[in-house]
């Protein structure tokens, strides 16, 4: 495109925001925070001697916790934003102005597709 950024790291980006991987990583770190209430709930950590062990895994829990709350806040403020500049950018339009960026858009959006645009072939 016309924007000085590597397409790998639009690719990239694409991906982190796309809904089903938000709800895949989001899904993900929920899985694993459920695993480790069983396992703290489980008699093993009950004893001093898994003392290091039950510690690691409240560490890394509170990591997962504490990254997926940050990864869920920045798609949700990064949404908001594109959303109100495409807002803008339609009303400038609306009115008979150029929108500033006009020439990249600032999302890109993917066609939805219906049953009728679906062409069935037989494969044999």
């Amino acid at each position: 495109g016309g924007s000085g950024m590597p397409r790998r790291f639009e690719t990239g980006t694409v991906f982190c925001f796309n809904y089903n991987t938000v709800e895949s990583v989001l899904l993900f770190c929920a899985v694993l925070v459920n695993l480790a209430g069983v396992m703290f709930e489980s008699n093993r950590f009950e004893t001093d001697y898994f003392q290091v062990q039950k510690d690691i895994i409240t560490v890394v829990v509170l990591i997962i916790i504490f990254f997926s709350i940050i990864y869920f806040g920045v798609v949700l403020v990064t949404e908001v934003y594109l959303m109100i500049k495409e807002n803008n950018e339609r009303k400038a339009i609306a009115k008979g102005k150029k929108p500033r960026l006009a020439k990249s858009s600032s999302r890109k959006r993917i066609k939805e597709v219906s049953a009728e645009d679906v062409v069935m072939q037989d494969s044999g």
